[in-house]
């Protein structure tokens, strides 16, 4: 998969009040639901931080709901594997929170939000 940066920006509507701030993105994201055999779909991504990103599927997920993630960030070539939790949805759109992100994963997180913040100022 490969990672398209669409324009960034940091800081903006709720993510002021936020613990880790978001920035804008745009990279598809493979969603997987359920066991192995689950349901494929293709999403993309419009914000990220290091806890979670927001997305949009052209899916039903609900409120709760653990869903296998596959991404590549921005400035990055290796594909991210994670589990993410449904936090909130509007329509298609949903907010995610990364659940039990290994140490590597958390670096390459770290490393790509410190990157955008640097391209967004």
């Amino acid at each position: 998969m490969r990672a398209d940066l669409a324009s960034i920006q940091t800081r903006f509507g709720k993510s002021a009040e936020r613990q880790a701030p978001r920035f804008k993105v745009d990279f598809s994201v493979r969603v997987t639901t359920g066991s192995a055999s689950g349901s494929i779909f293709q999403g993309r991504a419009h914000d990220l931080s290091e806890r979670g990103l927001s997305m949009y599927a052209p899916a039903e997920f609900e409120e709760g709901q653990q869903l296998q993630l596959e991404f590549t960030l921005p400035f990055s070539r290796k594909a991210l594997k994670l589990i993410g939790m449904v936090r909130s949805r509007s329509g298609n759109r949903y907010g995610m929170e990364l659940r039990s992100v290994h140490h590597d994963a958390a670096q390459e997180l770290s490393r790509t939000c410190r990157a955008l913040s640097l391209t967004a100022q």
